[in-house]
């Protein structure tokens, strides 16, 4: 992972399975392999000059376009090549209002401070809590994943949002607004 600098995937991501090609120095393909358990060889290469570029990423990662030279010689029988992918993340955007429903048919809802709300992942492990600011936002980047964001707290007389599913996909990977309106107690 580019940005943890280990082989830990970050959310639902999965490092694992991406696949990669060796060429020899005429730009032919010798072989190709998936990478598993964080790690893949090509043994047996004979003497030549070589590069593996990556054909696809695991899931949740963008594609690493680079090519990785490597000459094999009587002085340089083995390399170790590291790798970097970059993870798909968006910048995520909760707007919290809050009033009635008439109020919210006018489109004069108010933008609700001070909530209090909590994301889970797909294994419902707490990934992150935050606080509206004065603006009724939360606003945080989260990697590629399935979430459930719970609303924590609210303003005394009000109800809370029903807990809201959400994912960060290839589809959204630069931005996600969530826009959450809750209603005063009748």
């Amino acid at each position: 992972d580019d940005e943890t600098k280990d082989n830990n995937s970050q959310g639902d991501a999965e490092l694992n399975g991406a696949v990669f090609e060796l060429f020899n120095e005429n730009d032919e393909k010798i072989e190709e392999k998936e990478i598993i358990d964080n790690t893949l060889e090509f043994d047996n290469l004979k003497i030549g000059h070589y590069y593996i570029k990556e054909k696809t990423p695991g899931i949740g990662y963008y594609l690493n376009n680079n090519k990785y030279e490597f000459i094999v010689d009587k002085d340089n029988l083995n390399h170790e090549i590291t790798v970097e992918n970059k993870v798909i993340k968006s910048k995520v955007k909760i707007t919290k209002y809050y009033g009635t429903k008439i109020d919210f048919e006018n489109n004069t809802m108010t933008k609700e401070k001070d909530i209090r709300f909590s994301i889970y992942d797909k294994s419902d492990n707490l990934v992150f809590i935050g606080i509206t600011d004065d603006n009724g936002t939360i606003e945080l980047n989260l990697p590629y994943g399935s979430y459930k964001l719970v609303q924590d707290t609210t303003t005394e007389g009000y109800k809370k949002v029903d807990d809201y599913y959400f994912e960060i996909n290839e589809d959204n990977n630069i931005s996600y607004d969530i826009v959450l309106n809750d209603f005063k107690i009748e």
